[in-house]
């Protein structure tokens, strides 16, 4: 993400984009998946450009797409930084120059459902930011490019339901009670992962060895209760993957040790939490499938910070990343 920020932030590529191109940010991870005329829309241009008739090792159609209306590949790319994209777009401005304009798609017809996720009602919807913290000096791989800076962010959605069974019964100042151990082992497993640089796949409940997360009352006053939180948790699994251009296959044991800290507050009045600050840092080591790590494979210190979601955010309705990899169910 913060590759991608950064290009899209710098002058250049602001001023090209906003004079010659109609801006689009999409999941690529649903639209090549999802069947309706968007999803058909989105492979039709992908299936013309850089990972085009590829089936394996994986379905992944990530990248930018510059495309006519009608759905005329222009250009497209996976790069991160303003030097690679700034040639892509000026390559699609040529080919529109001699394609010329396009008509539009037909009609949009149905979407398909399964695609269409919303936030649980009146429940608890966490941003979810992950990054490197800080290594001793000479222990970075590359120090100076924009894998040091990076970050992404995903959200945690929990049912009013379940964030209500986060509070102890009764909620009396000391009070001490455990997380529902499904709510614990879903907070580690599908967002304490290592997608600082990439998109790697959940945690399986096999591999989550030990996860555990317990919360105490600080203070009761008018109706409003704080609680600190703690937890951790162990994640170990075996990560075989094939190199997408070399096509070579590689394995590794991927981990993590991590613990939890924190803060909530809830209004009784309201039935919900009005503020959540939750720290998760540990040590994470091994490479997936896409999560940039194959040179850097540690053991390193990584970091997420959950903080609440309160649509400010143009994205604070974007569903986590495993919503449908099982994520409500209990494991």
């Amino acid at each position: 993400m913060a590759a991608r920020a950064a290009a899209f932030s710098d002058p250049e590529v602001k001023a090209v984009l906003a004079s010659s191109f109609v801006p689009i940010a999409e999941n690529a991870s649903y639209l090549q998946r999802q069947q309706d005329a968007e999803g058909d829309l989105f492979r039709l241009i992908a299936e013309q450009g850089h990972y085009g008739g590829r089936s394996e090792p994986t379905d992944t159609r990530q990248g930018m797409y510059a495309c006519t209306a009608d759905g005329r590949l222009l250009a497209s790319c996976n790069v991160h930084g303003a030097d690679r994209l700034l040639p892509v777009l000026r390559r699609a401005l040529a080919r529109w120059a001699e394609a010329g304009p396009a008509p539009g798609p037909g009609s949009e017809g149905g979407t398909d459902a399964r695609y269409l996720r919303q936030p649980p009602p009146q429940g608890l919807v966490l941003r979810v930011w992950s990054r490197d913290l800080p290594r001793d000096p000479g222990s970075d791989p590359r120090p100076d490019d924009w894998r040091r800076r990076a970050f992404n962010l995903d959200h945690a959605w929990f049912t009013a339901r379940e964030a209500e069974a986060l509070l102890p019964a009764p909620a009396v100042p000391g009070a001490v009670a455990p997380w529902p151990a499904g709510l614990a082992r879903r907070l580690f497993r599908y967002h304490c992962i290592d997608n600082v640089r990439g998109e790697p796949p959940m945690w399986q409940p096999q591999e989550c060895e030990a996860a555990e997360a317990e919360v105490c009352v600080r203070s009761v006053q008018a109706g409003r209760v704080w609680l600190s939180v703690s937890g951790q948790a162990r994640l170990r699994g075996a990560a075989s993957w094939v190199d997408d251009w070399t096509r070579a296959a590689q394995r590794s044991e991927r981990g993590l040790d991590v613990s939890l800290q924190g803060d909530l507050e809830w209004d009784g009045a309201a039935g919900r939490f009005t503020r959540c600050e939750l720290l998760a840092a540990g040590t994470r080591w091994g490479a997936t499938q896409y999560n940039s790590r194959a040179d850097d494979p540690g053991p390193a210190p990584i970091g997420w910070a959950f903080d609440l979601a309160d649509g400010t955010l143009p994205g604070d309705a974007t569903p986590p990343q495993g919503v449908g990899a099982g994520y409500f169910a209990a494991d």
